[in-house]
Parts: structure tokens; C-alpha cells; sequence
């Protein structure tokens, strides 16, 4: 099966920022959180996926077709949330949505019709009296509602109430029941992803710092607590030590190794503890100083 899209040498620059180069592939079928600070690349790796932007240099690949920005069939099963959806803000929701329908062949008033009930949107209010919130629902339903094979999200939940990004979340695991679907979904938010996500990636400075599946980040960062003090240079794969007159706790990014050598060097190792993905997550984005591609 094809990927949902491929990104080889990427390269965007600004007058004090570098994008790339960037190597990246979304397989069909599968979520991915694009996890970084802001400020970090995210927004620009989603608008030239989107045609928005152009880069550079590198080449992309959408669902099997080359990106070609003086044509547009290569975004018929696109689906993009942010900042740069526009509608005419002196229009009614449901008037902007009429109009946008008339683009895309798949389009489903039913499930668009669905998609606002759940979301609570109202449609009689011009664009420009919206809330952050409900312009944002807006997106999700025009995004949404002629069913793409691809969802780019760019920090889709910004302005949700928590009730709203769950009901969010839900309509993106029905989404994804359909296996030839896929989401690319970008956050500084790790809650956000967390229950979605296959997947994640890393962005700091506009370098990939990791590609891991949920799985395996979860399975390898552990924290280790050691009844001692101990030099933190010669032990493998340690992100963050901290000591008092007591105990050390050791953060590992592979737990295997770290606890073979403490064993090995006869270091009583007290407690082993899992990790929650939003702290694996912090000291992944801590390591701004080691940016390289992965």
C-alpha cells in the first residue's frame, strides 16, 4: 500500500530560519503527531503539504502524485485545518460551506450536517461574529465533510473546550476506521495525540530530532530510581539524572541497556516507573542543542 505521502530533502527558508532538509513518510492507515515547540517548523511542513507554500528545495508526494502547485487535482483528498482556511467573513456559516461544497465532487451534506450537530456549531452566524472556537469548528467541518483520505491538522483544537476536543477526538477515531485514510497531525500539545497517535515525530529548529511509534517510546523511557549517587557519563542512554542524600533517579530512553549496565556495575536499582508520553515528550523537545535528522 502507498504512502499518504512522501517528503524527501525538503528544504524552506526565511531570512532567520531553516526548514530541513526533511526525509519523512506517513504510511496509509496511520496517525502521526508532529510534535514540537512553537515556532519549530510545524505550520510550515503542513502548509507546503498543502500547495501553501513553496519550497525551496526536495520533492513531495501526496497519495502517490507528485505536489504540482499549477494543478490542483493532487488535493482533492486533502483535508486541511489551520490558520489559513479562508471564508468570507461578511457570509453565514452554512452560505460558506454551501460554497465551499461546490469544490469537491465527494462532498456529504449529510455528514456535514452531522459533523456540525456534534460540534455544537451554529450556522445562522456571519463569519466575522464567530469565536477562536467556532471558526476553528468551522475548518474542522469543511475539512471533514467530503470525507479526504488525508487530514493535515495544524493544531486543530485550538479554542475547543475540553468537551468539544473530546467529541474531536471521537470523530477522528470514526475517521480513521476506514483503512485507506490517514492523519498528519501537528501539536505542541502532546495530550492532544496521545490516545490518536501510531506514530510521532520530533521538530525542534526546523530539524527532525525522532520518529518513534507510541509503542516503542512508551516501552523503552522508564525512570529508574538506584539506592546511590552515581556518574551519569558512563551510563548509556541517560536523558536526565537527579540526586539527593538518598536516591537517584535516572530517566533512560532505552531501559534495557541503562539497567544492564547498573547491574553489571553492581548499582541496586530501587524502582523502575513508567513514563507518561507528554513527559517522554518534554526531554525528546530538550535536546534543541543536538538537533539532526534521525
Amino acid at each position: 500500500m502507498e504512502n499518504s505521502f512522501e517528503v524527501k530533502g525538503l528544504i524552506k527558508e526565511y531570512r532567520n530560519f531553516r526548514l530541513g532538509p526533511m526525509e519523512l513518510e506517513l504510511k496509509r492507515g496511520s496517525v502521526m503527531g508532529f510534535v514540537g515547540n512553537n515556532g519549530a517548523g510545524k505550520t510550515t511542513t503542513i502548509m507546503m503539504l498543502c500547495g501553501l507554500l513553496r519550497q525551496e528545495a526536495g520533492e513531495i508526494k501526496i497519495l502517490g502524485e507528485n505536489v504540482n502547485l499549477k494543478k490542483g487535482s493532487w488535493k482533492n483528498n486533502i483535508g486541511y485545518v489551520g490558520d489559513a482556511c479562508g471564508f468570507y467573513e461578511s457570509w453565514n456559516v452554512m452560505a460558506n460551506l454551501s460554497f465551499t461544497s461546490q469544490f469537491y465532487h465527494n462532498w456529504s451534506n449529510d455528514y456535514m450536517k452531522e459533523i456540525i450537530s456534534r460540534l455544537e456549531l451554529p450556522t445562522n452566524k456571519r463569519i466575522k461574529e464567530l469565536s477562536a472556537g467556532n471558526r476553528m469548528k468551522l475548518r474542522i467541518v469543511s475539512a471533514l465533510s467530503y470525507k479526504p483520505q488525508l487530514l493535515l491538522l495544524d493544531e486543530p483544537s485550538s479554542g475547543l473546550d475540553p468537551v468539544m476536543r473530546n467529541e474531536f477526538t471521537d470523530i477522528l477515531f470514526e475517521y480513521m476506521e476506514n483503512e485507506n485514510n490517514s492523519i498528519f497531525y501537528s501539536t505542541h500539545v502532546i495530550s492532544e495525540i496521545s490516545r490518536l497517535a501510531d506514530e510521532l515525530t520530533f521538530i525542534t529548529n526546523g530539524k527532525l530530532v525522532l520518529k518513534s511509534s507510541k509503542e516503542d517510546l512508551l516501552e523503552n523511557w522508564k525512570a529508574i530510581l538506584i539506592k546511590s549517587k552515581v556518574d551519569s557519563k558512563n551510563i548509556p542512554n541517560v536523558e536526565e539524572i537527579e540526586s539527593d542524600s538518598t536516591l537517584t533517579k535516572i530517566i533512560s530512553s532505552d531501559i534495557n541497556s541503562t539497567t544492564e549496565y547498573l547491574k553489571q556495575t553492581n548499582f541496586e536499582i530501587f524502582d523502575v516507573s513508567n513514563l507518561s508520553l507528554e513527559d517522554i515528550s518534554l526531554q525528546i523537545l530538550k535536546r534543541k542543542m543536538k538537533c539532526s535528522d534521525y
